[in-house]
């Protein structure tokens, strides 16, 4: 602070002098001794005894102190006033009455300058206040009497608000009706007295900067303590109470302060209160008095020249922080980081509210999701969550005033607020790695409210009708400085780094002088980089976590049971696996406590609300970015109704997207998108009710467009994702006690949504074609889980009829050979696999039923085939769940007549009948008692309903002569004793009614019939010529084709067979398509002249060279 505090001081003296009080015209005065003077005061400090007032009424109680104003001199009054304000008087004995400071000092002076000593004036209120502060007793102890010298002219400046008060009171009361009482002289001598006072406030405002500043300790005498914090003792008034700190540093008080110093050195002041705040923030969290320092710095940013001083400061944003000491060291981080509901190391929150009555106790509890919450109470465990939910609301709506504070103080200070946030989160890039060193990264609980408070910074964009999508930059990742730079590492959505480098390239070249971001992009891509980093990154890290509480809790309950049965009773480690277990069950219930904390925070419903209206925001974007990057005027585009799947937008194209990927969608970074699939997976997974009521419209509008258009993600794994949630609407948010589902149901949005019903089908039977090839080891088993998904999102829908004849339509492509294809290889592979796995439990089972024999095993050789038996049992839940749900998609896929057709292909029918006699062989066969295990219920394998579903399907294409002739040429696996053994196993059990058992028989006797009319056309033929064979299969080929890759003829239905499970020539491996096959007319022309004659018996030589 500059000498310009101090010289203000003398000015306003000067001031008052300039502006000498005007006072009634009276005659002049002549200089009055001492005496005189107080006697004058005295006198006049009471009502005139001329005027008799009877206070019988208000209106004459008003009057009379209305005339006492007016009565009283303008000597008496500042005299009084001034004594008043400072609390000092002139006369010892006076001051000693009052227990006012007598001013010794001022009086001497004030002889030496032979100036009238007797009376306090307003022209003497600098020499009064000066003398006040210099008095050597300030530098003692603080007591009542002798308060901090701020503390003294903090309650000055009170007083004298209270003294215009009075004033004010007086010229409101003259106002009434009634008075009888001349008040034509009050207003011109009110308005010089509450001149005089507000030139007192305005002296006292600028001794507090001479007090407050360090570099002018010396210039009075202070107490130590507080001369050593400075401004910052400011700090410690507002750190009170809110009472306590209003009482000691008044709202009014701070601004006058604050609107002083504002262009005179404020930012000197500014620095340690604001650091002593920061600092005091340190020390708390979301269980301590986290409110006052955030109710403190939140006083402060109100004031806008305040707040444009603080992002300022040299910490604002220091260079080379780390992430942990940015969330600590910088003004703002402690704000963010300490009041979470988050755990910390300490486990203090959970300790506190999750706390467990008896970590070792026997009965452990389940919240409403199933999710073990140790020896709880639910509805304790309920009622804390609800408490914490609703101060962790109230924290986030003070961070977002004061974040709003601070960016309107005005653009530069915006700017500032906007590199913070920007900061924050890019310090915390390894937060999106799977394995994560907590103490190298911020907390949670800081990524958290950055997370939250971006968010709320991002509402007005995030309305229903995306009004101000059009402000969000679709090239912002094409800047050259985007607002958050990505790690070289990031992957984009269908693009290199070099196409990535040239876009940009570009992009400058042709926006040269484009100017910098609006604030819109900048909050949206903040927003998208904090919940990328935060609340996404605390959600994979708390997977984690709910991975170590169930491999904890299976060794926990496996060494119980190991105790319970008697076998730890007298053996030497008794004590030690006592405490081992002990130790481990501490560590669970720490654990699950940890883990109700967390989803405190995760699975608030404000907050998944909130964050799913963002990413339907970003969602929208998302397609506004490829219509944009396609050249799509997007002007007169309703992205409302858009969202609703109204796909009639003015013409634009909107579905399919364009097969050519847009640039700026393709190089956009992919974890925008896998972070959309995640939360949605996280949320039905963990608390799927949450979806209850909204609407999922962008999702769907969003999922059918990804789906629907091959090449928009490179990355397969996300497309199945994308299943994986759309697989989730289908299951029911409530069950009965008796398991049935009962309530609403999430998957109503599959026939309601337009788009939906329009490519929701397509979309979903091309990615079960396209999960074939996932990219990775672990591509042969997650490929089985996607086409489960999409089978339950198939017989969810099956019962629609705009879905089923949407299947239909899509029966009669080419595109579908595939799809049967591949559904076909699944169920033979899958049922072929468990019920493999369920003989090798059968033949286990019976090695373990003869203790005797097993107990004379090696104790290795019995450990072995318990793991074996672990991994069957696995194994073989694990393949029934998927083989019985791909018998049921034949089930009711075959029993639609038109979808029936395309079955009937020469390339298909014959696998079918195979699949279809091989499962039907193994069910009912020689070796179908190896499928009898015992509780056959804990694998998911109903035999008698498999082998009724089996022979639904037979009869469904019984009556297709096509299937008849494959099931016939079926020669490895049909016989007609399966079937009869079938029926009478049906029959026994009641599964089938006569009626329709003896359908099967009648199949049976035309599968009969057609063997013995093909073992005669065989016959008949005779040797086929080897020209004629198919050289892969080795029969009569029907529609021989050239491969013009190798230019060998092979049959038409074996070469589709063979491309549809491998795209490439058998004979030399080189890619292949059906529509490159060549047809060989020559030869299937000899092929029909050979077969024609071989069956009129005129056979004559041919030349078949």
């Amino acid at each position: 602070m500059s000498n310009s505090a101090q010289n203000s001081a003398s000015n306003s003296n000067s001031e008052l002098n300039a502006n000498q009080v005007e006072t009634p015209a009276k005659p002049a005065a002549k200089p009055l001794a001492q005496t005189q003077v107080k006697a004058q005061i005295q006198s006049q400090s009471k009502p005139s005894s001329n005027t008799s007032f009877q206070p019988s009424s208000p209106s004459n109680a008003h009057a009379k102190a209305i005339s006492v104003f007016l009565n009283v001199s303008s000597t008496s009054w500042e005299h009084q006033t001034m004594a008043y304000i400072f609390a000092v008087e002139l006369d010892v004995n006076v001051a000693k009455a009052k227990n006012f400071i007598y001013l010794s000092s001022l009086v001497e002076d004030l002889k030496a300058d032979l100036v009238d000593h007797s009376a306090l004036t307003a022209d003497l209120a600098d020499r009064i206040i000066h003398a006040r502060l210099s008095r050597p007793e300030n530098a003692d102890a603080l007591s009542p009497s002798n308060p901090a010298l701020f503390d003294y002219l903090v309650s000055c400046w009170k007083r004298s608000r209270e003294a215009h008060k009075r004033i004010n009171d007086i010229l409101e009361k003259s106002k009434l009706p009634g008075l009888n009482v001349d008040t034509s002289a009050l207003v011109p001598l009110a308005n010089s007295r509450i001149e005089i006072l507000t030139k007192t406030r305005e002296l006292i405002v600028n001794y507090t900067g001479l007090v407050l500043n360090p570099d002018m300790g010396d210039l009075f005498p202070q107490n130590n303590d507080v001369l050593q914090q400075g401004a910052g003792y400011m700090a410690s008034k507002l750190l009170m109470d809110a009472y306590a700190s209003e009482e000691q540093l008044p709202s009014e008080f701070l601004k006058e302060f604050i609107s002083r110093f504002e262009n005179d050195g404020l930012e000197e002041f500014i620095g340690p209160i604001v650091n002593s705040i920061t600092a005091a923030m340190r020390f708390q969290d979301i269980t301590t008095d986290y409110m006052t320092p955030i109710r403190a710095i939140t006083i402060l940013t109100s004031h806008k020249s305040v707040a444009s001083k603080i992002s300022k400061l040299s910490n604002w944003l220091p260079a080379n922080m780390q992430p942990r000491t940015f969330e600590l060291l910088t003004i703002l981080g402690p704000f963010f980081a300490k009041p979470c509901v988050f755990s910390d190391e300490t486990g203090k929150l959970g300790q506190n509210y999750f706390s467990s009555a008896n970590a070792f106790g026997e009965n452990s509890q389940r919240d409403r999701e199933g999710m073990d919450i140790g020896n709880r109470n639910l509805g304790d465990v309920e009622s804390a969550m609800t408490n914490l939910r609703a101060t962790m609301s109230s924290v986030q709506s003070n961070l977002h005033g004061l974040t709003m504070a601070m960016i309107r103080a005005g653009p530069d200070t915006k700017e500032d607020v906007l590199r913070f946030f920007s900061e924050a989160i890019s310090l915390n890039h390894a937060r999106a790695r799977i394995q994560v060193d907590p103490k190298a990264v911020a907390t949670d609980g800081f990524m958290f409210n950055i997370g939250k408070t971006c968010l709320s910074l991002c509402e007005p964009i995030m309305d229903v009708n995306f009004s101000k999508i059009q402000l969000i930059e679709p090239y912002h990742f094409l800047r050259p400085t985007p607002r958050l730079i990505q790690p070289a590492s990031t992957s984009l959505m269908f693009a290199d780094d070099d196409f990535l480098n040239a876009q940009k390239k570009k992009w400058l070249e042709e926006n040269p002088n484009a100017p910098a971001a609006n604030f819109v992009t900048d909050v949206f891509i903040l927003t998208l980089g904090s919940l990328h980093l935060g609340y996404m990154g605390t959600v994979r890290q708390y997977q984690n976590l709910i991975r170590q509480i169930g491999d904890l809790k299976k060794e926990v309950d496996r060494m119980k049971a190991e105790r319970d049965t008697g076998a730890w009773a007298g053996a030497p480690d008794a004590a030690l696996k006592e405490f081992t277990l002990k130790r481990y069950q501490t560590q669970l219930d720490v654990w699950i406590a940890q883990r109700l904390v967390t989803v405190t925070s995760l699975l608030d419903k404000v907050t998944v609300d909130q964050i799913m209206r963002f990413y339907n925001l970003v969602m929208m974007w998302l397609m506004r970015v490829i219509l944009v990057g396609a050249g799509t005027k997007v002007d007169g585009i309703n992205w409302s109704f858009l969202a609703r799947g109204n796909l009639n937008q003015g013409g634009a194209q909107i579905l399919p997207l364009p097969v050519e990927v847009p640039a700026m969608f393709a190089t956009l970074p992919e974890w925008i998108f896998e972070d959309i699939v995640e939360f949605y997976i996280f949320v039905s997974r963990y608390k799927a009710t949450l979806f209850e009521g909204t609407l999922r419209d962008e999702f769907m509008l969003f999922s059918v467009s990804m789906l629907q258009t091959s090449g928009y993600i490179k990355n397969p794994h996300l497309k199945s994702k994308l299943i994986e949630v759309l697989y989730s609407f289908t299951h029911p948010l409530y069950r009965n006690a008796a398991g049935e589902a009962v309530g609403s149901r999430l998957d109503v949005i599959f026939s309601t949504h337009e788009a939906a019903k329009q490519y929701l089908v397509p979309g979903i039977m091309r990615f079960y074609v396209d999960a074939e090839f996932t990219g990775d080891s672990r591509a042969f088993y997650d490929k089985f889980t996607i086409r489960f998904y999409i089978s339950q999102i198939l017989k969810s829908i099956w019962d629609d009829q705009n879905h089923r004849n949407v299947v239909v339509q899509e029966s009669q492509k080419e595109e579908f050979i595939k799809f049967a294809n591949l559904l076909m290889n699944d169920t033979r592979f899958l049922l072929d696999e468990a019920l493999t796995m369920l003989a090798q439990i059968h033949k286990i089972h019976q090695e373990m039923s003869d203790v005797q024999t097993w107990n004379a095993l090696p104790q290795n050789i019995r450990e072995d085939k318990e793991k074996n038996l672990r991994d069957s049992e696995r194994g073989a839940q694990g393949y029934l769940q998927l083989g019985n749900e791909t018998v049921n998609m034949f089930l009711y896929l075959t029993a639609e007549e038109r979808i029936v057709v395309p079955f009937m292909a020469p390339y298909l029918v014959e696998r079918l009948a195979a699949m279809l006699d091989y499962n039907l062989t193994t069910m009912v066969g020689p070796k179908c008692t190896e499928l009898k295990v015992k509780n056959p219920e804990k694998y998911g394998f109903d035999p008698k309903s498999l082998l009724t579903k089996l022979v639904e399907i037979f009869l469904h294409l019984a009556h297709r002569s096509e299937f008849i002739q494959a099931v016939a040429r079926d020669e490895r696996s049909y016989r007609k004793e399966i079937f009869y053994r079938a029926c009478d196993i049906l029959a026994r059990n009641g599964l089938k009614n006569s009626g329709e058992l003896d359908m099967v028989r009648q199949f049976v006797s035309k599968v009969e019939e057609a063997i013995r009319n093909s073992q005669a056309e065989d016959e008949e033929l005779g040797d086929v010529p080897d020209e004629f064979l198919d050289p892969l299969l080795a029969h009569l080929m029907e529609d021989p084709v050239i491969l013009p890759t190798s230019n060998i003829t092979v049959d038409r239905s074996t070469i589709i067979t063979q491309l549809l499970s491998n795209p490439l020539d058998p004979f030399n491996r080189k890619p292949l398509t059906i529509d490159m096959v060549v047809p060989d007319v020559e030869l299937k022309n000899k092929i029909a002249e050979w077969k024609r004659q071989q069956r009129s018996g005129k056979a004559t030589p041919m030349e078949t060279d």
